[in-house]
């Protein structure tokens, strides 16, 4: 006869199962900063041995450091705004759009972040637009325009329109690159952030790649063994010598026709000064790692707005950010804009798996303010055309109510407890499996020893913020939003 214990403890292991399942189908689908995951670089394409794939230069820095003059604009060129002109011999790739809400004190530590980018500063823009700050943030950028290396222009919300959509939509209205990428007011993009999601949105055209290849044809037989170092190293820099207007043109070329509309990169959670610092930072990651193997798989559910970049023709082709229904939801500026390019341009989203793209965002430093923050987020699920988000949530949901079930009952019942431990073990397992290649891309491994103290907290944790979401209105930035 069947025992109760074996009915309960087979349910519980079986739920485990299936979410143990869909983690490694999501490992499985491409993600993983170990593997080849980054554009194909023509340089590591050469077989005279020249240049190796593994330089610490990527195609595109070489080219523009070794056949460009980089200068900050100067004033006269700068416009009342800030604007610069994208004319001469450095392509404007990127429109960086930035909506702010009382962020004085954050926004200087953004802008010394966007002045360090290694993508030169014509091939940039910055919009910040102001949605009614009370703190001087629109005196600060106005400051700043005149000193920033990169155009810097303040666009400011008129009345009526008021929360990060709206800023986010006069923003990109403004913008005049073919590319636009977003962060908040409060994150530190990487150095090489604009750089790296250039090579992902447009890699060189097949004329760059064959331009560059023209000399190594003609060392193919073994000519380039008999060089010296120092000859070697001269022809390896005429080989990148591509003529600057060409490579403006290829690179234009790139934006304008490669196959990519969305880009999502990763994000990075810095110590907000709290107890459970460790804790957000690694359930932070898990969010990111879900999301780059959901949009690897080709059903996205989630991506973060703190990095993501997207080709405005697409963006306005999709209806922007009323796409898929989200105009009138105070949140979700990313994620229903993200599951409407893929519906859209199913082959075109991809996440950027490259520590050279981290943007790093705080942590909220009290729990009230995580509260806040995660009922924000949870708010919009219930408005998700997309079924993939809605089917997430609720694995996610029953696997972690399920391990809480599995504890209680394993207290008072010694018959389940193989079973609980069986359950608990193979979903902590695919927990790790998933997050290792994400924590290591964040270079943040250490964080896997919070994994069992967030186990047991997350279930009473997601619980009390979907019910607090859909509760009704709730506070932020000072506002109260329904």
């Amino acid at each position: 006869m069947i025992s109760a214990a074996l009915v309960v403890g087979m349910g519980l292991l079986g739920v485990s199962a299936v979410y143990a399942g869909v983690w490694a189908w999501l490992r499985a689908g491409g993600f993983s900063p170990l593997n080849d995951t980054s554009p194909p670089s023509p340089l590591s394409k050469r077989e005279g041995g020249l240049v190796s794939s593994s330089s610490s230069k990527t195609d595109l820095s070489l080219i523009l450091e070794t056949r460009t003059k980089i200068s900050p604009p100067s004033l006269l060129e700068r416009g009342l705004g800030g604007e610069v002109s994208a004319s001469g011999e450095n392509p404007l790739l990127f429109s960086v759009l930035v909506a702010a809400r009382d962020e004085a004190a954050a926004l200087p530590h953004l802008l010394r972040a966007l002045a360090a980018q290694t993508l030169p500063p014509p091939c940039f823009e910055v919009l910040v637009a102001d949605d009614h700050s009370t703190d001087g943030t629109a005196a600060l950028v106005l400051a700043a325009a005149r000193t920033v290396p990169f155009a810097l222009r303040l666009i400011q919300l008129p009345p009526g329109q008021t929360g990060k959509k709206a800023a986010l939509t006069a923003a990109e209205a403004q913008a005049r690159a073919p590319w636009a990428a977003c962060t908040d007011a409060d994150c530190r993009p990487a150095p090489g952030w604009l750089l790296t999601m250039s090579e992902w949105a447009g890699p060189m055209s097949e004329w760059a790649n064959e331009r560059m290849s023209e000399e190594e044809a003609a060392m193919s037989e073994g000519v380039n063994e008999r060089m010296s170092d120092e000859l070697k190293a001269q022809e390896a820099e005429k080989a990148r010598e591509v003529p600057t207007h060409s490579v403006t043109q290829s690179l234009s070329h790139s934006f304008t026709h490669s196959l990519t509309h969305f880009l999502s990169g990763p994000v990075r959670l810095t110590p907000g000064g709290a107890w459970f610092d460790g804790l957000l930072g690694l359930e932070f990651a898990g969010l990111g790692a879900v999301g780059a193997g959901c949009i690897a798989r080709q059903q996205p559910t989630m991506c973060n707005g703190a990095n993501l970049a997207f080709r405005r023709a697409s963006f306005q082709e999709v209806g922007g950010y009323g796409a898929a229904g989200g105009a009138s939801i105070a949140s979700g500026d990313d994620e229903f804009l993200l599951h409407e390019m893929q519906r859209r341009y199913p082959d075109g989203v991809r996440f950027v798996a490259d520590a050279r793209a981290v943007v790093d965002t705080p942590a909220p430093a009290t729990l009230g303010r995580l509260l806040a923050q995660r009922v924000r987020w949870a708010s919009k699920y219930p408005h998700y055309r997309s079924a993939a988000p809605r089917r997430l949530a609720l694995l996610v949901l029953s696997a972690n109510l399920s391990l809480t079930l599995a504890a209680g009952l394993a207290a008072g019942w010694p018959a389940l407890r193989p079973w609980a431990a069986a359950a608990a073990g193979l979903k902590l397992g695919a927990d790790g499996l998933l997050l290792w290649p994400m924590l290591g891309l964040l270079g943040r491994r250490r964080w896997l020893g919070w994994l069992l103290p967030l186990q047991l907290l997350y279930a009473p944790y997601a619980l009390a913020v979907a019910l607090r979401a859909r509760a009704g209105p709730y506070q932020w930035k000072s506002r109260t939003v329904r």
